[in-house]
């Protein structure tokens, strides 16, 4: 079995660079996507239109993934996100990734998506038409606890290895035409999912400068 310390010693004689990137989290061409936790319903108001929502993916927390190498410990940097969100970039929620030519059950560009950074990481809240049937029998697997992660496909646009090549961290990514999903298993360990009524607030998308933090609404968001 590869050890961490095998799989490094390899990469650094391949002589792997900062910004080589590991093929095998790619979810579809140039893509990627990373686990989340289970995901729940919340009714919306006397229409009970169904929302989920949760944490897509957790920033500064290590997990495991495996390359041609071997295994390697992966984190996605905090300020990963602040580019993409701030240029509006088209994403829709959808079901393990829209496998097998799945629809999507929301979209930013219609604002039933909404995609928000916390202080845990990329969070989303999306809010679905529970009378189509794909979109039921999601929302049962939801609520009987047999669909429980999340995930989310990207671009990365800067990454860098650890001098010993045992951890690479995320510098940025790019959301555009991907997608945040309700998963059967994907990588990350730490995001979650959850369902609730819609909230009466409206979205905002937080956006953090390198001075300040501040909330501003994005249109389409």
């Amino acid at each position: 079995m590869t050890t961490f310390k095998d799989a490094a010693k390899a990469r650094s004689a391949a002589e792997v660079r900062d910004f080589d990137r590991p093929s095998q989290r790619r979810m579809a061409p140039e893509m990627g996507g990373h686990r989340g936790s289970p995901a729940t319903i919340r009714a919306k108001g006397e229409t009970q239109e169904r929302v989920v929502y949760g944490v897509a993916s957790v920033t500064e927390t290590p997990y495991e993934m495996h390359d041609m190498f071997g295994p390697y410990t992966e984190v996605v940097d905090g300020s990963a996100f602040e580019a993409t969100l701030a240029r509006n970039p088209l994403v829709e929620f959808t079901l393990n990734h829209g496998a097998g030519g799945g629809l999507p059950m929301a979209h930013t560009r219609n604002q039933t998506l909404a995609l928000s950074v916390g202080e845990s990481g990329l969070t989303y809240e999306a809010t679905v038409d529970h009378t189509r049937t794909d979109v039921a029998d999601m929302l049962k697997a939801l609520e009987r606890g047999d669909l429980a992660e999340a995930s989310f496909r990207f671009r990365i646009v800067k990454g860098q290895w650890s001098p010993e090549y045992t951890e690479y961290r995320i510098l940025e990514v790019d959301l555009d035409r991907g997608d945040v999903s309700a998963v059967n298993f994907g990588a990350n360990p730490n995001a979650t999912s959850s369902a609730r009524a819609q909230s009466t607030e409206p979205r905002r998308l937080v956006v953090i400068d390198e001075d300040e933090t501040r909330h501003r609404r994005i249109p389409g968001i």
